[in-house]
């Protein structure tokens, strides 16, 4: 259920409030007739990189070993050399 609240009925219950968004319910907070912001809940708190594997694929590791020469160049010729 989505309920709206003003942000001092947000402020006063917020402990409330979130006990109600953790058992799924969604809150706007708004300021006057205006939405402002959308407390929802989180479904997955843990961060998995293995979800993220199809998003890695195709990416040649080794691309990111190889050197550039013209930036080679152009940090070598600036006399900051250590």
């Amino acid at each position: 259920m989505t309920k709206i609240v003003s942000i001092h009925e947000a402020k006063t219950h917020l402990s409330r409030f979130l006990k109600e968004i953790e058992n799924g319910d969604e809150l706007i907070i708004a300021r006057g007739n205006t939405p402002i912001a959308k407390l929802v809940p989180i479904t997955n708190s843990r961060v998995s990189f293995a979800k993220m594997t199809p998003v890695l694929l195709g990416i040649d590791p080794d691309a990111f070993l190889a050197e550039d020469e013209a930036l080679k160049k152009s940090f070598y010729d600036s006399g900051i050399n250590p």
